[in-house]
């Protein structure tokens, strides 16, 4: 029988040949390789025959799919046919879940998954809002900031599997969407009818981050985490580069030398950082020397949402997520300075060529529709959810119950993309028959 670590030294899902031990199948497989890749250089042993390293899975076509991974970080879709690869040694000892887009992690080995199709995840709607009927923005501020509050203090009374560091980071990300939201609104008044207005949807996409956010960390604590850890290494990076760069220029001295690290160290104790921990983080980024017999012990970084998504467990919540992941993608688009940013700026600015196209009405009924409308309902929709998510770990909770329902009913009510999230997820949540 072979050995896990031989399966994987076959598939190249080790750093550098010698780490692991080659073993058996190692040798095999490494007589049809070209020798170069064989070299101690401290990269991946990646086997041509398979295409890469550590993530794949066989196609319907008898193709092996693989995916490059580990120290690389540009992800590279490659065919390979089994015939003329190693896959036919290691083929007979792999689960047979990993031979099919199971979605699956085993043996390190991660099976691609396609993100869902709009058939997949649209929601038919039976019954239309009445689409003439005006939202009340203060009152549903209001109601949503009532069922923010109510969920902030469920959480810190008592989420049950959280210890308190990990209940406060719960609280402080829908304290933070408060503030962006009044960051929102502040935009939506000064700049109203004016390109400046379209920024907004970047930080509305910021508010539906914070969602998924939310959402992976309710799935189970360590996220939590992971959430922590991964904010910790991007600082300690940061560290890294300046020093580097300042380390001729005496004035950065005290930062560099004194506060920087004592500040970056409390941290790495609090959130529970081991040592080799952040020395592989030296290893890697400065090329710094990991203690003899040491291994590289890298900290697992927080999902953005299209892979957070495939860690919510199968349900109403990663329906839901799955339904607003278009959303996400396309308020990308001004974060990102993508062509429709630009094209709904031009249509608001007077100066604009894209702007003489259009209609005054035109471009009026735009910056209510598109920008004041979509920016506001996105916020507080997100800000909704994430308070409805907490109702779910404290089903007693009476007041939050009730908060969030008053809250949900505009939603539901007098918004499209509100009453698709009602009806897939939070409907069912609040235990609301209809």
């Amino acid at each position: 029988m072979l050995l896990r670590r031989e399966i994987l030294s076959a598939l190249g899902a080790i750093p550098a040949a010698s780490v692991l031990g080659p073993g058996a199948l190692y040798a095999q497989a490494a007589a049809k390789l070209p020798r170069r890749v064989l070299g101690r250089t401290g990269f991946p042993v990646v086997p041509y025959a398979l295409g890469g390293i550590g993530m794949g899975a066989a196609g319907t076509d008898g193709t092996f799919q693989a995916l490059w991974s580990g120290p690389v970080e540009r992800p590279v879709r490659l065919r390979v046919a089994p015939t003329r690869s190693i896959y036919p040694l290691v083929a007979p000892y792999l689960p047979q879940s990993l031979l099919g887009w199971s979605g699956r992690d085993r043996l390190g080995i991660r099976v691609i998954r396609m993100p869902p199709t709009v058939s997949q995840i649209a929601y038919h709607h039976a019954t239309d809002i009445d689409s003439e009927k005006q939202i009340d923005a203060t009152k549903l501020a209001s109601l949503c900031n009532i069922a923010a509050e109510r969920a902030k203090d469920g959480i810190r009374a008592n989420l049950p599997g959280y210890l308190d560091l990990q209940r406060f980071i719960l609280a402080e990300i829908i304290n933070s969407m408060q503030i962006t939201h009044r960051t929102i609104v502040t935009v939506l008044m000064e700049c109203e009818g004016k390109p400046e207005s379209v920024d907004s949807l970047a930080l509305a996409r910021v508010q539906l981050e914070g969602l998924y956010n939310f959402c992976l960390m309710l799935e189970k604590p360590s996220f939590v985490d992971d959430y922590l850890k991964d904010a910790w290494k991007k600082q300690y990076i940061a560290v890294l580069l300046q020093t580097v760069e300042t380390k001729a220029l005496p004035r950065f001295d005290e930062y560099s030398r004194a506060l920087a690290p004592r500040f970056l160290e409390d941290g790495r104790l609090l959130y529970g950082i081991t040592e080799a921990e952040r020395m592989t983080i030296d290893y890697e980024q400065l090329g710094t020397p990991l203690p003899p017999g040491m291994n590289p012990q890298r900290l697992s970084r927080f999902p953005t949402p299209g892979t957070a998504i495939q860690k919510v467990a199968p349900g109403d919540r990663r329906r839901m997520l799955e339904r607003l992941h278009p959303e996400y993608v396309e308020l990308s688009s001004f974060a990102h300075a993508l062509p429709h940013s630009s094209l709904l700026k031009g249509l608001l600015d007077p100066r604009s060529l894209h702007r003489k196209l259009f209609s005054d009405s035109q471009a009026k009924h735009t910056g209510i529709k598109d920008v004041r409308e979509r920016a506001f309902v996105v916020s507080l929709l997100s800000i909704a959810q994430c308070a409805a998510e907490v109702v779910e770990h404290r089903p007693d909770d009476i007041n939050l119950i009730a908060g969030v329902t008053e809250a949900w009913k505009v939603f539901s009510e007098d918004s499209l993309l509100g009453k698709t999230i009602w009806e897939i997820r939070t409907r069912k949540l609040l235990g609301i028959i209809v």
